[in-house]
């Protein structure tokens, strides 16, 4: 029942905020890159398309009625 495939995640709302910060940034979860490598999210933040590690230690909350993500990222990893 807690079982969810990544693809399942796209289209969700996004909210990003960095490590140590009150701030967070709104957009969308737009993609999603499998690899057994490296498995990455494509998100949208305003007009800017952003690629980060679809790893569980980024995933703060995810609330699947209201499809919404929360990420809680390193800071800097959106500049890369």
């Amino acid at each position: 029942e807690d079982e969810f495939y990544m693809e399942d995640l796209i289209g969700f709302g996004v909210e990003v905020a960095e490590v140590g910060s009150e701030e967070s940034i709104s957009g969308t979860l737009t993609d999603y890159y499998d690899s057994e490598a490296n498995p990455l999210f494509e998100i949208r933040l305003g007009d800017k398309q952003h690629l980060i590690p679809a790893q569980e230690e980024f995933i703060a909350h995810i609330d699947f009625e209201k499809r919404t993500i929360k990420f809680v990222l390193p800071v800097g990893l959106l500049e890369l």
